[in-house]
C-alpha cells in the first residue's frame, strides 16, 4: 500500500489565544447555535406556507373585485389582504393580486382597442378619439401605480394599434390607386372592343395610327405608369398589352363573322386564325381584308383563345343560318297550304302547287338567295309525300273505295301533269324549244345532255326532271313534249293568267296578314274584293266563295284586332257576346243585350253587316275569345307586377312582416340595391348601417341575413361572422320606441329565425363577450357540443322521464304554458339541454323568450295563451308595427276611426278619467257613486285580436259586453249609394291588417315627406357649403391684397 507523507503546512495568519473556558460553558454555546438553527427551519417553512396561503386567496378572488377599482383608495377593491394574514401572507397576496390586475388589464385593454379598430378600420382619428376615452374612463379611480400601468398600457395599445390602422389606410390607398388604374384599363379594353368591331382596325385618312392601336398605347402607358410608382407588379405591364392584343383580335373577329357568307367560311376563318393570319384561303375578298388587318393582333398566346371565340360566336350566326333555311321551308309549306284550301281533291291542287312554286320562280322576291331549283325542289318534294301517300291509300283522297286500279292510275297521272305543266309553259316562253326537246329526250334515253343554248330556269327544269322519282319517262314525255311544241302566244296567255290568279291569292294571304295587325285598311279590302269579282273565270265556284269569305272574316278580323289593342278583357268578352247575339240560331239570353255598353254594341253591328254567315260569326267570336284569354293573362300580370311593387314598397318603407317569407325575400330585393349587406355591418359607415336596420326591422333578408344566421348556427364558414353576430345582437333586442321610457325591447327576428338557433347565437355572442375567440370558431366549437355523444348524454339527464321536448317543457311549472306554446319551446328546451343547461337554467331562459316574444299589449289580447294576462301576446303592435309614427296611425286614424259608434279602443281610459275628475268626486258620496259616474259614458270596450293568414298576421274586433265577457263585434254596417242616399245594410265583422289599402297609401305618402325632407335637407347643405365657401373667400382676399401692396 502507499505511504502518505506527512507535509509541513505553513500558517501565514496572527496566533490566536487558547481559551481558558471550561467544557460547559462549550457546550452551552452549542445547544444555542442549534436551537437558533431550528427557529430558522420553522420561520422559513411558516414564510413559505404564509406566501402560499396568500397567494392561493388571492388566485380565488373574484375577478371584478380584481378588475374593480375602490374610488376611496384608487386601488383593486381585492388589494386588501384578509385581517388574518401576516405581512409575508399579506405581501404575497397583493402581489398576486397586482398581477391579476395587470393581466386583466392588459386583456381588457386589448380586446377593446380590437373593437373599436374593427369598427373604425381605416379611421385613426376616430379610434384615437374613442379609444383614449376609454382609458381616460377606465384609470379615473385608480391612483398610483395602478393608474400609471393603465395609461402606459392603453397608450401602448392604442399607439400600435393606431400604427396598424395608418398602415392599413396607406395600404387601403395604394390598393384603391391600383384598382382604379386596373378599371381605366378594364374600360379601354371595351372601348377597345368596340372600335376594333367597327373598323377601328383600320388607318384613317390623315390618321398616322388606327383607333385601336391608339387605346392599346394609351392603357400599356397608364400600366407602366402605374408600375413605376409602385401600386402594381411589373408583369402587369406585358400582361395589359398581351389582353388588350386579344380584345382588339375579338372586336374585329366580330365584324368578320358579320361578313361571311355561310357556315364553311367560318370554318375557314379558324384555320385562318389558326395560322396567325397567313393562310387565307377559302375566304371572300372582305373577309380577306379585315384579316389582313386584324393578323398583326393575333399571337401564339392568344390564336387558342381566339378560336375558340370564333367557334362559340359562329354558333349563332349557324343557328342564324339554320333559322333562315327553316323560315324558307315554312313559306313555301304554308304557301302549299293556302293553295290546297283554295282547290278541289282534284289535280288542280298540285296545279296550283306547281304554279305558285312557279311564280316564285318567275318573281325576284329571293329570300337570300333561293334558287329555282330551290323552289322547284320544295314544291316536287311535297308532291312527292302526297303522290305517295295516294299510292298507298286511294282512300284518303277519294270518297268511295270502288275505284277501279285504271281510274286510280289516271288520277295519279293527272297530278304528275298538274305539277309538270306550269314549269314546261315556262320553259317555253324563254325560247330554245328544239334543244328543250333534245334535253328532255336525254332524260328519257338516261343520258343527260344539256346543250349549251340552254336558259338557266330552262337546264334547272331539265335536271328537276332527271331527279323526280315521281316522273315518268314513258307516260309524261309525251305531255311535256307537247306542251314544248305548243303556241307561244296560248303559252303567254295561260301563264298571264295564272300569274293573275296567284297575285291575286297573294293579295288576299297579305290582307289577311295585314288584319291580324289591326292594319287592314279598306282601300285594299275593296280593290282585292273587286278583282276577286272581275276575274271570276279564273276561279273555280268554290274557290270564288273561299276567296270571298276568307277576305269578309279577315276584314272583320281587324275590327276586332284594332279594337282589343287597348280594350279590357271584360270589353273584349262583351263583344264576343255582342257578335254571338247576331246568330240566326242559338242565340243567348236577351237580357245578357242590357249589360252590353252601346260603343260595343255598335262595333259588333258594324261588324256583323261585314260577315254573312254563321260559320263566319262563330269563327270571329271563336276569335276573340282568344283574344280575352290572352288579355286577361296581360291584365293579371299586370296586375301581380303593381302588386309587388305596392308590396315591395311597403317593406323598403318599414311595413314589412318578419314571418312572411314573401317579404323576406323582398329585402334581399332591397340589399341588393342597396350594394351593401349585413355581411359587412361593421365595416359600413352609420347611414348605411341605418339603413340595414331599418329594412331588418320592416323584414330581415332572407338571402342575406337569415340563412348566414342559420348557416353560422350550423356551425358552417361564412362570411362576415362577426357583423352578422352584431346584427342578431342588435335585432334581438330591438326598442319599439323611441323614449327609454315606453320602450320595450323586442326580437325583430320573430319565426324567421328558430328558437333554438337564436339561443345559439345568444351563446355565442355570451361568449364572446369573454374571449379573444372569433365568432367564426366559437360557433364551430359550440355546434360540436351540441352534436357529440355526450351532449345526448346531457339531454337524456335533463329531460329524465318526460316522453318528448314538449312534456318536459309542461312540465317545468311555468305559469300559464299550454300545449301550443310548449310546442314552440320544446326545441329550445332540447338546444339548452343539449349545452349543458340544467332544469333552472333551462326554466329561466324560457321565461326570458315569453317575456320577450310575449310582450303585454294596451290593445291586444290573445285568448290562446294564458301567461296570467290574455294581454300577452306575440302579436302585439309594438312587434307587428315597430314604427311609433306608422302604429299610432293604424290605432288612431285606421282603426279607432273605422269602430261604429258606441265602441272604442279607448272607452275604459275614458270611464277612469271621468271617475276621477273633480266636478264628479264634488257630488259623489262613496266609491260607488264614482263607479256609477263613470258607467254613464256608454261606450265600450273595443280590443284587437290577433289571426295568423299566409299574408301575415290580421287582428279582428272583440268588445267587453255588460257581463264583462268578450265577445266578436258584430254589427249592422250602412252601404250608401252617393253620399247621401243609404241603399242596405250588411252584417260586418270589422278587421284589420297592416298590409291594408290605408297603410299603404300611408307608407308611401311618409315616403314621400321623408325624401322631400331629405332632398330639402341636401339642398340646406349646399346653400351652407356655398356661404362658407364665400365666406372663406371674403376672408383671404384682404390678405392677399396685403400680400401684393408689401410685394
Amino acid at each position: 500500500m502507499a505511504v502518505i507523507r506527512q507535509r509541513t503546512t505553513v500558517f501565514n495568519k496572527p496566533v490566536g489565544v487558547v481559551r481558558t473556558d471550561g467544557g460547559s460553558q462549550q457546550l452551552g454555546n452549542a445547544i444555542s447555535q442549534a436551537a437558533s438553527g431550528l427557529q430558522r427551519i420553522a420561520y422559513n417553512q411558516a414564510s413559505s406556507e404564509a406566501q402560499k396561503k396568500g397567494m392561493e386567496v388571492a388566485q380565488a378572488a373574484e375577478e371584478s373585485r380584481i378588475t374593480t377599482i375602490n374610488p376611496e383608495t384608487g386601488k383593486p377593491e381585492a388589494y386588501t389582504a384578509p385581517e388574518t394574514f401576516g405581512v409575508i401572507a399579506a405581501e404575497a397576496y397583493q402581489r398576486v393580486v397586482d398581477k391579476r390586475y395587470e393581466t386583466s388589464m392588459n386583456r381588457e385593454l386589448k380586446l377593446k382597442s380590437q373593437e373599436i379598430a374593427i369598427k373604425y378600420p381605416l379611421d385613426e382619428a376616430s379610434y384615437n378619439d374613442i379609444m383614449g376615452d376609454y382609458i381616460a374612463q377606465m384609470s379615473e379611480n385608480a391612483e398610483g401605480k395602478y393608474k400609471q400601468f393603465i395609461r402606459n398600457t392603453g397608450e401602448a395599445w392604442l399607439a400600435e394599434t393606431g400604427l396598424n390602422i395608418k398602415t392599413r389606410v396607406q395600404a387601403k390607398a395604394r390598393e384603391d390607386a391600383g384598382n382604379s388604374v386596373i378599371d381605366n384599363v378594364d374600360e379601354l379594353g371595351m372601348s377597345l372592343l368596340n372600335a376594333s368591331a367597327n373598323n377601328g382596325i383600320f388607318l384613317k385618312q390623315g390618321e398616322t395610327i388606327s383607333q385601336s392601336d391608339r387605346i392599346i398605347e394609351e392603357a400599356v402607358k397608364l400600366a407602366k405608369d402605374a408600375v413605376d410608382a409602385g401600386l402594381l407588379d411589373t408583369s402587369y405591364i406585358n400582361d395589359t398589352k398581351e389582353k388588350l392584343e386579344a380584345i382588339a383580335a375579338r372586336g374585329a373577329i366580330e365584324q368578320i363573322l358579320s361578313e361571311t357568307i355561310d357556315s364553311t367560311e367560318r370554318s375557314q376563318l379558324e384555320i385562318s386564325i389558326m395560322s396567325g393570319g397567313s393562310n387565307l384561303s377559302g375566304l371572300s375578298p372582305s373577309v380577306k381584308k379585315l384579316m389582313e388587318a386584324a393578323k398583326k393582333y393575333i399571337t401564339p398566346i392568344n390564336k387558342n383563345g381566339l378560336v375558340a371565340y370564333a367557334r362559340s360566336s359562329s354558333v349563332s350566326y349557324n343557328s342564324i343560318e339554320a333559322d333562315r333555311v327553316a323560315a324558307q321551308k315554312k313559306f313555301f309549306e304554308q304557301e302549299v297550304n293556302d293553295l290546297f284550301e283554295n282547290a278541289d281533291t282534284t289535280a288542280e291542287i298540285t296545279n296550283n302547287i306547281a304554279i305558285q312554286s312557279m311564280r316564285n320562280m318567275m318573281l325576284t322576291r329571293g329570300f337570300d338567295g333561293a334558287t329555282t331549283e330551290d323552289y322547284f325542289k320544295a314544291a316536287t318534294d311535297l308532291l312527292n309525300d302526297r303522290l305517295k301517300l295516294v299510292s298507298n291509300n286511294p282512300n284518303n283522297l277519294f270518297a268511295t273505295d270502288k275505284i277501279k286500279l285504271s281510274e286510280k292510275n289516271k288520277y295519279i297521272k293527272d297530278q304528275r301533269h298538274a305539277i309538270l305543266r306550269p314549269f314546261a309553259v315556262q320553259a317555253t316562253l324563254e325560247g330554245n324549244v328544239e334543244e328543250l326537246q333534245l334535253a328532255l329526250a336525254s332524260v328519257k334515253s338516261g343520258i343527260l345532255n344539256l346543250p349549251k343554248k340552254l336558259t338557266t330556269n330552262q337546264r334547272e327544269f331539265i335536271k328537276a326532271l332527271n331527279r323526280a322519282d315521281w316522273y315518268d319517262a314513258d307516260e309524261d314525255f309525251d305531255f311535256v313534249n307537247k306542251l314544248l311544241k305548243t303556241n307561244i302566244d296560248s303559252n303567254k296567255k295561260e301563264d298571264q293568267n295564272t300569274k293573275t290568279k296567284i297575285n291575286i291569292l297573294e293579295q288576299i294571304r297579305n290582307f289577311e296578314s295585314a288584319a291580324s295587325k289591326g292594319q287592314q285598311s279598306e282601300e285594299d279590302y275593296a280593290k282585292i274584293m273587286a278583282s276577286i269579282n272581275n276575274n271570276i273565270d279564273l276561279f273555280k265556284a268554290g274557290e270564288v266563295i273561299k276567296s270571298t269569305s276568307k277576305m269578309e272574316t279577315a276584314y272583320a278580323r281587324g275590327f276586332l284586332n284594332q279594337f282589343s289593342t287597348n280594350a279590357a278583357a271584360k270589353d273584349i268578352n262583351n263583344l264576343g257576346l255582342a257578335l254571338r247575339l247576331g246568330l240566326s240560331e242559338g242565340q243567348p239570353d236577351p237580357k245578357f243585350n242590357s249589360i252590353i255598353p252601346k260603343q260595343i254594341k255598335m262595333l259588333a253591328s258594324s261588324v256583323l253587316n261585314i260577315v254573312k254567315t254563321d260559320e263566319q260569326i262563330r269563327s270571329l267570336a271563336s276569335h276573340l275569345s282568344a283574344l280575352e284569354s290572352a288579355k286577361s293573362e296581360q291584365e293579371n300580370k299586370y296586375a301581380k307586377e303593381q302588386l309587388e311593387i305596392i308590396q315591395q314598397t311597403r317593406v323598403n318603407s318599414g311595413g314589412g312582416d318578419a314571418d312572411l317569407i314573401e317579404d323576406r325575400k323582398r329585402a334581399d330585393n332591397r340589399v341588393e340595391a342597396f350594394g351593401f349587406n349585413y355581411s359587412q355591418y361593421n365595416s359600413l359607415s352609420e347611414t348605411q348601417q341605418k339603413a340595414l336596420i331599418d329594412l331588418a326591422v320592416s323584414a330581415p333578408s332572407q338571402k342575406y341575413l337569415i340563412n348566414d344566421l342559420n348557416a353560422l348556427a350550423r356551425g358552417d364558414v361564412i362570411q362576415g361572422a362577426d357583423s352578422l353576430l352584431n346584427v342578431f345582437t342588435i335585432l334581438y333586442d330591438y326598442p319599439t320606441a323611441t323614449d327609454p321610457n315606453d320602450a320595450v325591447l323586442r326580437d325583430v327576428f320573430k319565426q324567421s329565425l328558430s328558437g333554438p338557433v337564436k339561443q345559439f347565437l345568444l351563446d355565442v355572442n355570451s361568449i364572446k363577450r369573454n374571449s379573444n375567440e372569433s365568432t367564426q370558431t366559437i360557433a364551430a366549437t359550440l355546434y360540436d357540443r351540441t352534436t357529440g355523444p355526450l351532449a345526448q348524454a346531457k339531454l337524456q339527464s335533463v329531460f329524465g322521464e318526460s316522453k318528448n321536448e314538449e312534456d318536459f317543457v309542461m312540465s317545468l311549472g311555468i305559469k300559464g304554458m299550454n300545449d301550443i306554446t310548449a310546442q314552440e319551446l320544446g326545441p329550445v328546451a332540447t338546444y339548452l339541454a343539449l349545452t349543458g343547461k340544467n332544469q333552472e337554467q333551462i326554466t329561466e331562459r324560457i321565461n326570458d323568450i315569453i317575456e320577450k316574444e310575449y310582450a303585454e299589449s294596451k290593445h291586444v289580447i290573445d285568448p290562446q295563451l294564458n301567461f296570467g294576462s290574455m294581454k300577452l301576446t306575440r302579436h302585439s303592435l309594438e312587434a307587428t308595427i315597430p314604427n311609433e309614427e306608422e302604429r299610432d296611425f293604424f290605432i288612431n286614424d285606421y282603426v279607432e276611426a273605422n269602430l261604429p259608434d258606441g265602441y272604442s279602443l279607448y272607452a275604459d281610459n275614458r270611464k277612469a278619467e271621468v271617475a276621477g275628475t273633480a266636478a264628479y268626486s264634488v257630488f259623489a258620496q262613496s266609491q260607488k257613486d264614482l263607479d256609477d259616474f263613470a258607467s254613464e259614458i256608454k261606450e265600450k270596450q273595443v280590443y284587437l285580436v290577433p289571426h295568423e293568414t299566409a299574408q301575415g298576421v290580421e287582428y279582428y274586433t272583440y268588445f267587453v259586453d255588460n257581463s264583462n265577457e268578450l265577445r266578436p263585434l258584430y254589427y249592422e254596417k250602412e252601404i250608401f249609394n252617393g253620399p247621401l242616399e243609404r241603399t242596405d245594410t250588411e252584417l260586418t265583422w270589422p278587421k284589420f291588417s297592416k298590409n291594408s289599402q290605408e297603410m299603404n297609401e300611408f307608407r308611401s305618402k311618409a315616403a314621400e315627406k321623408q325624401k322631400q325632407e331629405d332632398d330639402a335637407l341636401v339642398i340646406q347643405e349646399e346653400e351652407n357649403r356655398q356661404k362658407n365657401v364665400s365666406i372663406i373667400k371674403g376672408m383671404l382676399t384682404p390678405q392677399v391684397t396685403l400680400g401684393r401692396l408689401r410685394r
